[in-house]
């Protein structure tokens, strides 16, 4: 009996994965200063953002919030540009999302697949796969479940925020 109640426990617990909002998952606002790309500034839409079902675990990341942290991103750096006067179209798929099952120090590593097209003919212009971890431990909280959470969203903030680095380079 007592087996039983303790699946039962474990299953709701596990119908709580609540899903990251946007605002966890944005970069650092103190390096906007530090990008500038004369290739992109104001010349970015974001056309199309993927995330698979099962990426995140119980920090699930839904395609509308990661697509809502990237425009936020890109408006912060200017690099976004509405659809009908943007040059180039951002694509991202995150691919995986490698979360640890407990411990002191949680390390989440967000893994994401960016390609940037010209609009006018859909040529590929960028591509890159970026894989970013991000750690929080015991001092940035002290429950293991919202832990992973923050660890989750800074993984993917710093996602977005390499990409950015990395297009301030063009």
């Amino acid at each position: 009996m007592s087996k039983l109640i303790l699946i039962a426990l474990m299953l709701s617990l596990s119908a709580c994965a609540v899903p990251l909002k946007s605002q966890e998952m944005s970069p650092q606002y103190d390096f906007y200063d530090t990008v500038s790309s004369k290739k992109f500034d104001d010349s970015i839409f974001i056309r199309n953002v993927d995330v698979p079902k099962a990426i995140g675990g119980a920090s699930p990341v839904t395609p509308e919030e990661f697509k809502a942290a990237l425009i936020s991103a890109f408006r912060q750096a200017d690099y976004y540009e509405t659809p009908e006067k943007a040059k180039y179209a951002l694509e991202a798929v995150m691919t995986e999302m490698k979360q640890p099952f407990m411990g002191f120090n949680l390390t989440v590593t967000a893994t994401t697949d960016y390609k940037i097209f010209k609009v006018k003919n859909d040529e590929l212009v960028f591509s890159e796969t970026i894989a970013v971890p991000c750690t929080k431990g015991m001092g940035d909280a002290f429950d293991a479940a919202y832990r992973l959470r923050l660890a989750s969203g800074c993984a993917v903030g710093e996602n977005i925020t390499h990409f950015i680095k990395l297009l301030s380079t063009y």
